[in-house]
């Protein structure tokens, strides 16, 4: 497989971070980055790109999105597959990638959980073991859920209430 971009999306809590590291270990950690939204924004945009940035406009989420996109396009350049794992719940998020990054480089995974109970269960246990990179709770995918904007291009819908290593590995396959 050529190196690609993987641009996994989905609502808060869904296993898009568990994804990603499936991903990444099935291709290899050498030649795969992973950049995760929660952790660029945390660790770059909030801290240091506003105190060295004081006068470039734009929201925290704005800015994340254009520093997760130099970073990838950079590795990217370099050989190495790239999964940037965000939310991307609007289109226009999804189109500047898609622009910025090339269309044909990138491939579009959406992660769901069909099984909302579940999911609420998931996310409570992360949070309560410490075990997640982001602050979001059941009650901020509700939030989010409504606001979600449909996908508009092709796109593979993986459901993590499954088997994410077996549906990784077939979708890697085809690839």
């Amino acid at each position: 497989m050529n190196n690609k971009i993987f641009l996994l999306m989905g609502l808060p809590g869904t296993g898009k971070s568990t994804t990603s590291r499936v991903i990444q270990e099935i291709i290899d950690k050498d030649n795969c980055i992973l950049i995760n939204s929660d952790i660029t924004r945390d660790n770059f945009v909030e801290k240091k790109y506003f105190e060295l940035n004081k006068t470039k406009k734009g929201s925290v989420k704005q800015r994340t999105y254009e520093l997760m996109f130099a970073q990838a396009k950079d590795f990217f350049s370099k050989g190495k597959s790239v999964i940037i794992d965000a939310m991307f719940h609007e289109q226009s998020t999804r189109d500047l990638a898609l622009k910025y990054l090339g269309k044909n480089n990138c491939i579009m995974l959406k992660i769901i959980c069909s099984d909302e109970k579940l999911l609420e269960k998931r996310i409570e246990k992360r949070r309560s073991e410490g075990k997640d990179s982001s602050t979001a709770g059941f009650d901020i995918y509700l939030q989010f859920k409504p606001q979600w904007e449909k996908i508009i291009g092709n796109k593979i819908t993986i459901d993590s209430k499954y088997d994410i290593k077996n549906q990784i590995n077939m979708l890697l396959e085809k690839l």
